[in-house]
């Protein structure tokens, strides 16, 4: 799939240091794509001049490899941008790859369709649904970001799911994974409370559930998050062999 790309325009910075976007729909785009749904942030502020911020943030214990190697050697490879890695937050509790660039975010905004600044009803884009390939790879991005995977005490249960404000999202994403052959459940407008801001909020989650599906999810997606595969891993050391818990 060609992306006309006449639409973005590039800033001085841009030119300067050689940015590059992609013109044709591939895997990596795609994967990237998923990545900016997930924990990526697409930004355009006016401070002391008009700021055009891109960022992918993700806990600096647990996602240290996968940002700082993985999804900046991606964002290298796609658009020829050396993405600054920070750690941030009060406790030092996040890392994050940075850049501003007015061509980046156009590429995001009108070329893919990715929103600015809000992510209340963002979804999978209209260029990702053209082949298979490219909402598995979407697919992975999204898991590998804002996907929790846990094992129930009993039996060691898998439980993966994705919480999100976003219902278009949780829609999205299970068409996609339907279309994998993975089944899972979906539920809606669900009240919760902040414990630290003390207010109620309205979210939304989506669950594959049980070893069969995550096997599944597996095999057809494949993940490239150090922190789910770290726990894919332990699961499977500690229940070798075929059984009842394993996967």
């Amino acid at each position: 799939m060609k992306l006309d790309i006449s639409k973005v325009n590039l800033s001085r910075f841009d030119i300067k240091r050689e940015l590059t976007l992609p013109q044709e729909m591939s895997e990596k785009l795609a994967e990237d794509i998923g990545i900016m749904i997930g924990d990526g942030h697409i930004g355009s502020y006016i401070l002391k001049k008009k700021e055009y911020q891109i960022y992918v943030s993700g806990n600096a214990y647990l996602d240290k490899d996968y940002i700082s190697n993985h999804v900046r050697k991606l964002k290298k490879d796609l658009y020829n941008l050396a993405f600054p890695v920070s750690v941030v937050g009060r406790n030092k509790s996040e890392i994050r790859l940075k850049i501003c660039s007015k061509g980046l975010v156009g590429f995001y905004n009108k070329i893919i369709g990715l929103p600015v600044n809000k992510k209340e009803n963002i979804g999978i884009p209209d260029c990702i649904w053209e082949k298979k390939k490219y909402l598995t790879s979407c697919l992975r991005g999204i898991i590998d970001t804002d996907f929790s995977l846990c094992f129930k005490k009993v039996e060691k249960y898998p439980v993966m799911h994705l919480k999100t404000c976003s219902m278009r999202l949780v829609r999205d994403c299970k068409k996609a994974l339907q279309k994998l052959g993975i089944k899972a459940n979906s539920y809606y407008n669900i009240l919760e409370y902040h414990k630290v801001t003390r207010n109620n909020f309205v979210t939304n989650y989506l669950y594959i559930n049980g070893r069969k599906k995550l096997r599944k999810a597996v095999e057809e997606i494949g993940f490239h998050s150090d922190r789910l595969n770290e726990k894919i891993r332990a699961h499977r050391d500690s229940n070798p062999g075929p059984n009842e818990r394993s996967f």
